[in-house]
């Protein structure tokens, strides 16, 4: 590992990370409520069909959001595989799992909506009709059992923490006020991270091959169950769930890549770290703020609410209105 210089900058301490969530915290709760909301009460009769699977992914970011930004809190210590917890429990072997089942269940949440339309518009006449359900069941059991493998070889955690201590040393140590927590090691073994290929192969590959079918039959298929106003409705949202779909990816993708930098680089930076970890906690309240900006009927509400402003004159509504339209198409 890259020799280490004392770090002074509070970006680097447990406060700064713990005064983050903290803050975050109050936003995340009326964001994701408002996005429930939207959900339930706003989506079109015409896209009823795709409402609990919508409700289902966003049920699944706010359980993320509950178990890595308030239970966990994630203070780590790469490029060792190693982490405080301070959120509001001490118990980091539970909810590290929780949290990467958060992700696995938002994944195939997110994976099950590009199912269903490609389904409900174009596959049933097709041989996915009788493969669908094993395919969907299979989904569905990979969400738990996905961080499972890093859990088969923990090390003994007395050790370990010493061990940790003595390859980071002093001047990579952050002083630790949070007496009460005990730090947590995953592993040293860098090959445990592989294991975790398989499921992100999967979640890939059916994102790929569903967004693929979807848009070609949307776009450039010529027969279709449904009439040509519905059409453009579903070609609508299916344009608003690849938005919403690109934005997670990038938000996991990114701290992902730093996150294998740092371990196979053997490079440690505690101010980096942190921010690693704020830029992953943005990824339930990410989606939700994208999916009510990408979905008309949801992006509606907030731009009537905007437009009924007591601070905007009545003779300004139809102009503050059209401004909203030419912006967001």
């Amino acid at each position: 590992m890259q020799p280490c210089t004392p770090e002074s900058s509070y970006f680097a301490t447990p406060n700064f990370l713990d005064f983050i969530f903290d803050f975050q915290s109050i936003i995340d709760i009326p964001i994701m409520v408002f996005g429930a909301y939207c959900i339930m009460f706003k989506t079109p009769q015409k896209m009823n069909t795709v409402k609990f699977l919508m409700l289902n992914l966003h049920a699944w970011n706010a359980a993320f959001v509950l178990c890595f930004s308030f239970l966990l809190t994630p203070y780590i210590l790469l490029p060792m595989m190693a982490c405080y917890s301070l959120g509001a429990i001490d118990a980091p072997i539970m909810t590290v799992y929780l949290s990467l089942t958060c992700l696995a269940g938002s994944s195939a949440s997110l994976l099950l909506i590009y199912e269903n339309r490609y389904f409900t518009l174009f596959g049933k006449n097709y041989y996915w009709r009788k493969l669908r359900k094993t395919v969907l069941f299979f989904i569905c059991a990979l969400v738990p059992t996905f961080p499972l493998p890093l859990y088969l070889h923990l090390p003994n955690q007395e050790n370990a923490r010493v061990q940790v201590s003595e390859q980071l040393g002093d001047s990579c140590l952050q002083p630790f006020q949070y007496t009460d927590r005990k730090m947590f090691v995953l592993s040293f073994d860098k090959s445990v991270l592989y294991s975790l290929v398989p499921g992100i192969g999967i979640a890939f590959t059916g994102f790929g091959a569903f967004s693929f079918l979807t848009i070609v039959n949307l776009w450039f298929g010529k027969t279709s169950l449904v009439s040509s106003k519905t059409m453009k409705l579903q070609k609508q949202f299916a344009m608003g769930i690849i938005i919403q779909s690109v934005f997670v990816t990038i938000i996991v993708m990114l701290p992902s890549v730093a996150f294998a930098w740092t371990i196979f680089g053997w490079y440690h930076n505690q101010a980096l770290n942190n921010f690693i970890m704020i830029v992953l906690a943005q990824y339930g309240i990410g989606s939700t703020i994208v999916m009510i900006s990408v979905h008309k009927p949801y992006r509606d509400i907030i731009i009537d609410k905007l437009c009924r402003c007591p601070c905007l004159p009545k003779s300004n509504t139809n102009t503050c209105h059209n401004s909203f339209i030419v912006m967001l198409p």
